[in-house]
């Protein structure tokens, strides 16, 4: 399971998530002993290689950082603990929550969260160069875009704000790439 401590011994922080990291142990010991050590942990593979060494791997798929200890009969094989990061995996799906923008309020600040999820559902980190938001006001108050302020997250999301200034129907654009995500027409009401 992910862990926040470090161990005094580090590998890369490079894996990505979904690929295999594997580990070379020798011990004359009961290879039982090693299935044991790595029952909890998901996608654990050991096999006893038939000369006094056992190969053990896993596929994490959380992102994050691990702290990984094997032992054998109370004490730690060779290295460990060590530690390591498993990376998000590239993004497979952008989501925009845009569920607060059916109705707005003119002169009222407005935001919304755009993210990128990989396979696994981790947040992926987007390239704010790539990422767009346009907003065409009604035909009648052309004149008067607001302009769209994008503040990049730690975790890789990011957060649209906006201050409508025109009544009426407004057209949203979210895109990542040029892609088109969202396409929606949200309603900008009046309030005295």
């Amino acid at each position: 399971s992910p862990k926040s401590p470090k161990s005094p011994q580090s590998a890369p922080c490079s894996p990505k998530r979904g690929q295999p990291r594997t580990r070379s142990m020798t011990s004359p010991a009961s290879p039982n002993t090693i299935y044991s050590a790595l029952a909890d942990m998901p996608c654990a593979k050991i096999v006893d290689r038939g000369n006094g060494t056992y190969l053990g791997s896993f596929a994490p798929t959380v992102a994050g950082e691990y702290c990984l200890s094997l032992m054998l009969n109370g004490t730690a094989v060779g290295s460990t603990p060590f530690s390591f990061c498993v990376l998000p995996d590239e993004a497979a799906a952008i989501s925009v929550d845009v569920s607060g923008l059916r109705t707005a309020v003119r002169n009222t600040p407005v935001n919304f969260v755009a993210m990128a999820n990989d396979q696994f559902g981790n947040v992926s980190p987007m390239n704010r160069r790539f990422f767009s938001v346009r907003l065409r006001p009604p035909l009648a108050d052309s004149k008067m875009v607001p302009s769209v302020a994008i503040h990049e997250q730690a975790d890789g999301s990011m957060i649209c704000d906006f201050v409508p200034k025109a009544l009426g129907r407004h057209q949203l654009q979210v895109s990542y790439a040029r892609l088109p995500l969202v396409e929606l027409a949200c309603v900008i009401l009046c309030e005295d």
